[in-house]
């Protein structure tokens, strides 16, 4: 994986941040997110090679910032951050889900490293004073907090919302609503990873390292 992360040209990270720059500017043009348009969807989500995103509101930036990122759905408790506390509002990032890493585009360097993905991942939004928000509901003890949004031109909004309060904004392309037509078999899917998530809050086992530059 480092061989190949190394392998990436400086022309390679000028196309990503053209293309990010582009996505960007789209994105940045778009009026505030419209909560009412809340798919009201299971919270996870399909992925294909890859995805680029963008950070349009951050609520912690002034206090440190938060920190956004994705899981996937048979493991919570492995976090993969996609913007940190040191990226600002407007700033983009990729990833790579086929390669396994996120990288920055501003900084032309790879954010954060990750295993393959079995397909489906969740979101997650950590912020000073507030435990780790989850955009699958079951992982917040059955609160709904996420609003995930179709944009017009076809990106995926994605809100945490606390008490009215819209904690973020990101826009992802590339992304699928993964729909589970049965409740049992949902949370089955689940089960294991929030069994997890309890452990680990407990302190039975350790978060699992992602490994950052």
């Amino acid at each position: 994986m480092k061989k190949a992360l190394a392998t990436l040209s400086r022309s390679c990270w000028r196309v990503l941040a053209g293309a990010g720059m582009v996505f960007s500017l789209s994105a940045a043009s778009l009026a505030t997110p419209l909560i009412p348009g809340d798919l009201d969807s299971s919270g996870l989500f399909i992925v294909g090679d890859g995805s680029i995103s963008i950070e349009l509101l951050d609520i912690a930036d002034t206090s440190g910032g938060s920190e956004f990122g994705f899981f996937a759905v048979d493991d919570p408790t492995t976090l993969v951050p996609i913007f940190d506390g040191s990226d600002l509002t407007g700033e983009s990032a990729l990833i790579d889900f086929v390669n396994g890493f996120v990288g920055d585009v501003e900084e032309s360097a790879v954010q954060s490293t990750f295993d393959p993905l079995p397909g489906i991942i969740g979101f997650y939004l950590s912020v000073p004073t507030l435990p780790t928000l989850y955009s699958v509901a079951d992982l917040n003890g059955g609160v709904d907090v996420m609003a995930d949004t179709l944009l017009p031109s076809g990106e995926t909004g994605i809100n945490f919302v606390v008490n009215n309060t819209i904690l973020s904004w990101h826009v992802l392309t590339d992304l699928e609503v993964y729909a589970a037509p049965e409740p049992s078999r949902l949370y089955m899917l689940l089960a294991g990873g929030a069994l997890m998530l309890l452990a680990a809050r407990t302190g039975k086992i350790a978060r699992k390292p992602v490994v950052t530059d």
